[in-house]
């Protein structure tokens, strides 16, 4: 999919899973590889594994077993809410998986947690307003990963939440030489000089989910491109049944609930998710009771798998059974995302960069300030890096104003940047430039005020887009 015709709504990947009761034994632990403890065993003692008369989708006893506590590196809190960071741990050669327990503020604000300009889910939000640096260098800081329709890898915040600890986890960027990270939470604040580890089996598979529940892997099996798994789903306490599944249409409003709240890595940049045809109906189980599952997702290559529950904490180091290899369908790729001064860019199956007008130019005005250098710089240097020559220049802006004169000043502004930028590439490069205006809006522009000066910040923009290598 172009960059230039990104759907309007940008939509969390990971799905919610809200459970009533709140999370407790969270610690202060300072140890920098605590990550989570294990669950109990099951009584019998023999394995984790049900047992085969175990019939799937249908409730039975937790058998002993007591929820995952996770182990807190550190807290900061501020503007009513806090974040616990538990761990950053690489999922992949440029990319990692941060994770910890968030306590959004009473009431809780929607959209506060989300990366801005991302509107949030219907009355809901993700999870991704989290960047990370080289320690001590804010230069250049990367972002959440996204697939093309930017949509991100990520937990949701949404209504119900106020005032409860619930476990969440993000995949961002990060060069695979960095060993450290500045790790930014917004709006509890920065933690600094964290270590990125690398990933250790998870204890008996197992992790906390929502409020008061849990997720247990029993097994993986692959073959012909498709990931199985059986897992365990359970209830610690009171649920608030809350749908449960991908918020990606057209699955909201379908007969029933499905569980979709789990997708797997393998190294790279693609995600297996759980499609419609591997979809499980079902409710969730009722409290000290838990529910066998079957689920089918793409399979995305590499090892080991990690499995990254909707508002949980990864499971990592997942055995497998069978050949694993890519498949061809119920992949999402995920982009690498950085941003340098107004200049973000995003380094997926073709790279696309956003140029912020509100720094290239002056209101209503075609005409490149001296703050666009850094930015323009920035985005040079990632053609530069890549092998295609031939770049489309598109001028966008917000629904504000006459639609004529946003279509005639988009215009402007990609011929400007399509100057600037042919100027600083020099030879051997083919540009063309187009302005859209309003027409195709990133994101709409809906919601709160703060929504909706978010949306217009992001829709006014002018987009540079990479062929695929010819």
């Amino acid at each position: 999919m172009s960059a230039l015709a990104k759907p309007v709504r940008a939509i969390a990947l990971m799905a919610v899973l809200v459970t009533g009761v709140a999370l407790t034994g969270c610690t202060g632990d300072s140890d920098p590889k605590a990550s989570t403890t294990s669950a109990s065993a099951p009584s019998s003692g023999s394995s984790s594994t049900p047992s085969p008369s175990v019939v799937p989708n249908k409730d039975y006893d937790l058998d002993g077993l007591t929820r995952p506590v996770p182990q807190i590196i550190e807290t900061k809190t501020d503007k009513g809410q806090s974040f616990g960071l538990t761990s950053i741990v690489r999922v992949g050669e440029d990319r990692v998986v941060v994770s910890g327990v968030l306590t959004p503020a009473t009431p809780i604000k929607v959209g506060t947690d989300a990366e801005p300009g991302f509107l949030e889910l219907a009355k809901g939000g993700d999870f991704s307003a989290v960047t990370v640096a080289k320690p001590g260098d804010a230069t250049t800081t990367y972002l959440p990963v996204r697939d093309p329709e930017g949509r991100c890898l990520c937990s949701s915040v949404r209504p119900g939440f106020d005032g409860k600890p619930i476990p969440v986890s993000v995949v961002v960027s990060a060069p695979k030489d960095l060993t450290g990270v500045d790790l930014t939470v917004s709006p509890v604040g920065t933690f600094t000089g964290v270590k990125i580890s690398a990933p250790a089996p998870t204890p008996q598979l197992a992790t906390a989910l929502g409020v008061s529940q849990g997720l247990i892997v029993d097994s993986a099996a692959r073959e012909g491109g498709t990931v199985t798994a059986r897992v365990r789903l359970q209830s610690f306490g009171d649920t608030e049944r809350f749908v449960r599944g991908v918020f990606n249409p057209p699955v909201i409003g379908e007969q029933g609930t499905c569980y979709r709240s789990l997708f797997v890595l393998g190294g790279g940049s693609k995600a297996g998710i759980v499609t419609k045809k591997g979809c499980v109906a079902g409710q969730v189980p009722e409290k000290d009771k838990q529910v066998a599952l079957e689920l089918s997702m793409g399979d995305p290559g590499g090892e080991p798998l990690t499995f990254i529950p909707s508002d949980g904490l990864p499971i990592f180091g997942v055995p497998s059974t069978g050949t694993g290899t890519e498949g061809s369908a119920d992949l999402v790729d995920f982009a690498f995302r950085s941003k340098t001064a107004a200049a973000t860019v995003s380094s997926g199956e073709q790279v696309s960069i956003d140029l912020a007008t509100s720094v290239l130019f002056a209101l209503d005005s075609a005409e490149l300030t001296p703050a666009a250098d850094a930015s323009l710089n920035a985005a040079v240097q990632a053609l530069q890096d890549q092998s295609c020559r031939r770049l489309t220049i598109g001028g966008h802006t917000d629904s504000q104003g006459e639609a004529a004169y946003n279509l005639t000043l988009s215009q402007q502004r990609a011929e400007a940047v399509k100057q600037a930028l042919g100027a600083r590439l020099g030879a051997g490069w083919t540009l063309d430039a187009q302005g859209f205006g309003e027409t195709e809006l990133a994101v709409k522009e809906e919601g709160s005020p703060e929504a909706i000066a978010a949306a217009q910040e992001r829709n006014r923009r002018v987009e540079v887009t990479a062929c695929s290598p010819a």
